[in-house]
Protein backbone atom coordinates (compact mmCIF):
# COMPACT_ATOMS: atom_id res chain seq x y z
CA UNK A 1 0.00 0.00 0.00
CA UNK A 2 2.48 2.36 1.12
CA UNK A 3 4.61 1.65 -2.77
CA UNK A 4 0.96 2.18 -4.49
CA UNK A 5 1.01 5.61 -2.83
CA UNK A 6 4.15 6.43 -3.74
CA UNK A 7 4.26 5.46 -6.87
CA UNK A 8 0.62 7.72 -7.31
CA UNK A 9 2.45 10.50 -5.99
CA UNK A 10 5.43 10.61 -7.78
CA UNK A 11 3.33 10.16 -11.24
CA UNK A 12 0.81 13.19 -10.06
CA UNK A 13 3.68 14.87 -8.94
CA UNK A 14 5.44 14.50 -12.52
CA UNK A 15 2.26 15.56 -14.13
CA UNK A 16 2.20 18.65 -12.32
CA UNK A 17 5.82 19.58 -12.89
CA UNK A 18 5.57 18.93 -17.05
CA UNK A 19 2.10 20.78 -17.12
CA UNK A 20 3.50 24.15 -15.14
CA UNK A 21 6.82 24.11 -17.08
CA UNK A 22 4.88 23.62 -20.29
CA UNK A 23 2.44 26.55 -19.19
CA UNK A 24 5.37 29.14 -18.03
CA UNK A 25 6.75 28.27 -21.79
CA UNK A 26 3.42 29.06 -23.26
CA UNK A 27 3.71 32.35 -21.49
CA UNK A 28 6.36 33.47 -23.12
CA UNK A 29 7.05 31.37 -25.84
CA UNK A 30 5.78 32.63 -29.78
CA UNK A 31 4.90 36.51 -28.68
CA UNK A 32 6.72 39.63 -29.94
CA UNK A 33 8.51 41.25 -26.75
CA UNK A 34 9.86 44.77 -27.19
CA UNK A 35 13.27 45.88 -25.01
CA UNK A 36 12.20 48.45 -22.79
CA UNK A 37 15.85 47.93 -20.25
CA UNK A 38 18.90 46.74 -21.07
CA UNK A 39 21.94 46.39 -18.22
CA UNK A 40 20.14 48.94 -16.07
CA UNK A 41 19.10 51.85 -19.09
CA UNK A 42 15.96 52.77 -20.25
CA UNK A 43 15.50 51.64 -24.02
CA UNK A 44 13.38 55.24 -25.90
CA UNK A 45 14.57 54.22 -29.35
CA UNK A 46 11.73 55.02 -31.90
CA UNK A 47 11.80 51.26 -33.16
CA UNK A 48 12.09 49.21 -30.07
CA UNK A 49 14.28 46.13 -30.27
CA UNK A 50 12.38 43.39 -29.93
CA UNK A 51 12.77 39.66 -29.14
CA UNK A 52 10.51 36.64 -30.60
CA UNK A 53 11.08 33.03 -28.78
CA UNK A 54 9.55 30.28 -31.11
CA UNK A 55 8.20 27.23 -29.51
CA UNK A 56 8.30 25.09 -32.17
CA UNK A 57 12.29 24.39 -32.95
CA UNK A 58 13.12 26.14 -29.68
CA UNK A 59 14.68 29.12 -31.52
CA UNK A 60 14.93 33.06 -30.66
CA UNK A 61 15.18 36.17 -33.07
CA UNK A 62 14.53 39.48 -33.49
CA UNK A 63 16.08 42.97 -33.94
CA UNK A 64 18.70 44.29 -31.49
CA UNK A 65 18.52 48.04 -32.96
CA UNK A 66 20.19 48.23 -36.21
CA UNK A 67 21.16 44.34 -36.79
CA UNK A 68 18.68 40.78 -36.99
CA UNK A 69 19.58 38.40 -34.30
CA UNK A 70 18.80 34.51 -34.30
CA UNK A 71 19.85 31.87 -32.06
CA UNK A 72 18.59 29.26 -29.96
CA UNK A 73 17.00 28.47 -26.36
CA UNK A 74 16.98 25.64 -23.75
CA UNK A 75 14.84 25.94 -20.87
CA UNK A 76 14.67 23.65 -18.06
CA UNK A 77 13.57 24.27 -14.71
CA UNK A 78 11.00 26.61 -13.78
CA UNK A 79 11.92 30.27 -14.88
CA UNK A 80 15.52 28.72 -16.23
CA UNK A 81 16.62 29.46 -19.65
CA UNK A 82 20.03 29.54 -21.38
CA UNK A 83 20.57 30.47 -24.85
CA UNK A 84 23.52 29.67 -27.31
CA UNK A 85 23.93 29.71 -30.44
CA UNK A 86 23.12 33.39 -30.95
CA UNK A 87 24.42 35.19 -34.31
CA UNK A 88 23.91 38.51 -35.82
CA UNK A 89 23.87 40.21 -38.91
CA UNK A 90 26.22 43.28 -39.26
CA UNK A 91 25.12 46.35 -40.89
CA UNK A 92 26.50 49.93 -40.44
CA UNK A 93 24.24 51.69 -37.86
CA UNK A 94 23.82 55.41 -38.24
CA UNK A 95 22.24 56.25 -35.60
CA UNK A 96 24.62 56.13 -32.56
CA UNK A 97 22.52 55.49 -29.46
CA UNK A 98 20.70 52.22 -31.32
CA UNK A 99 24.27 50.91 -31.98
CA UNK A 100 25.02 51.04 -27.88
CA UNK A 101 21.22 49.60 -27.22
CA UNK A 102 22.38 46.81 -29.43
CA UNK A 103 26.09 46.50 -28.01
CA UNK A 104 24.17 46.25 -24.50
CA UNK A 105 21.43 44.22 -25.38
CA UNK A 106 23.55 41.37 -28.11
CA UNK A 107 26.00 40.96 -25.28
CA UNK A 108 22.96 39.94 -22.41
CA UNK A 109 22.32 36.34 -23.95
CA UNK A 110 25.37 34.55 -22.73
CA UNK A 111 24.81 36.02 -19.02
CA UNK A 112 20.70 35.57 -18.70
CA UNK A 113 20.04 32.43 -16.76
CA UNK A 114 16.34 33.46 -15.53
CA UNK A 115 13.32 34.54 -16.74
CA UNK A 116 10.33 36.16 -14.52
CA UNK A 117 6.73 36.79 -17.04
CA UNK A 118 3.47 37.66 -16.60
CA UNK A 119 0.74 38.15 -19.30
CA UNK A 120 2.44 41.87 -20.36
CA UNK A 121 6.10 41.43 -19.06
CA UNK A 122 9.02 39.67 -19.30
CA UNK A 123 12.72 40.18 -17.52
CA UNK A 124 16.14 38.25 -17.75
CA UNK A 125 18.19 37.64 -14.85
CA UNK A 126 21.84 36.59 -14.02
CA UNK A 127 22.70 34.30 -11.84
CA UNK A 128 22.87 36.34 -9.17
CA UNK A 129 19.54 38.21 -9.88
CA UNK A 130 20.87 40.92 -11.80
CA UNK A 131 18.18 42.37 -14.03
CA UNK A 132 19.92 42.21 -17.70
CA UNK A 133 17.17 42.94 -19.61
CA UNK A 134 12.99 43.68 -19.62
CA UNK A 135 10.45 43.76 -22.01
CA UNK A 136 7.04 44.48 -22.70
CA UNK A 137 4.45 42.80 -24.78
CA UNK A 138 4.03 44.41 -27.78
CA UNK A 139 0.88 45.54 -28.74
CA UNK A 140 0.56 44.18 -32.12
CA UNK A 141 2.22 40.60 -32.27
CA UNK A 142 3.58 39.03 -35.55
CA UNK A 143 1.30 36.76 -36.73
CA UNK A 144 -1.39 39.93 -36.60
Amino acid sequence: MKNLFLYVSVVIFTLVFFVECKTLTAAITDKQWNLTEVQGSKVTLTSAPFLVIASEQTRISGNAGCNSFFGNYQMADKGKIAFSGVAMTRKFCVDSIANVVENQFSNIFEKVENYKANEKELTFTDKNGVVLAKFKLAEKQISE
